[in-house]
């Protein structure tokens, strides 16, 4: 940047002065080189940011169109990134994709991010477990999806639970969280995790291997 000082203008009183540069032949390498990681990692990104628009959506129009059926796909949308992609991917799909439901129900912002952390939390803490239990095994999907909507609708139901009587609360467990848990588990996740995987598989979207060491694999 040595030759671009002498033309640089300067700004009268300012403190510090900060110049930028763009080299085009290094960005190109950069883009062009390896073995593509720069482009399977932005695949990867949008494909995440496409569950979790989807996760929202479905969910919202299950609250308007079957308002009380037990399904839960926005859990299992963060759940299944947390578990198939790093960590940060799943606390960062958790923080969005509760803002994003907040902001599409006219809830408090927030709230719902909290619920969905507490969600990749879980899935992050399970995936160790069920790589040992269920190596390569569709029953992993399964139980990750119970868990997920465990976590998620004991967390719902003690937040509804301030403020309201104590036999309303008790009233939706057998639905919400009984039910709800069965279903997922035995329906709505293999359902939904095998869609989110032969689309992975057809893009060629890398994931986390099984090792945890923070890399993907195809």
């Amino acid at each position: 940047m040595g030759g671009w000082d002498s033309r640089s203008v300067s700004c009268g009183n300012a403190l510090f002065e900060v110049t930028l540069s763009v080299h085009p032949r290094a960005l190109r390498a950069f883009l062009r080189g390896g073995d593509g990681r720069v482009w399977r990692c932005v695949g990867a990104v949008l494909l995440t940011s496409l569950w979790v628009v989807s996760a929202c959506l479905c969910q919202v129009s299950l609250g308007v169109c079957g308002e009380g059926l037990p399904l839960y796909p926005l859990p299992l949308a963060v759940a299944y990134v947390s578990w198939r992609h790093p960590a940060w991917a799943g606390v960062a799909a958790a923080l969005l994709c509760g803002l994003l439901y907040d902001a599409l129900t006219f809830s408090r912002l927030g709230v719902h991010s909290l619920l969905l952390c507490a969600v990749a939390l879980s899935a992050l803490w399970l995936r160790e477990v069920l790589e040992e239990l269920f190596p390569a095994s569709p029953w992993a999907g399964s139980v990750l999806g119970g868990v997920s909507v465990l976590v998620y609708v004991v967390l719902k139901l003690l937040r509804y639970s301030i403020g309201s009587v104590r036999g309303d609360v008790l009233s939706l467990v057998p639905v919400h969280l009984l039910l709800g848990v069965a279903v997922a588990a035995l329906v709505l996740a293999p359902l939904q995790y095998g869609v989110y995987g032969v689309v992975e598989r057809l893009l060629r979207v890398r994931r986390r291997c099984p090792t945890g060491d923070g890399d993907v694999v195809g």
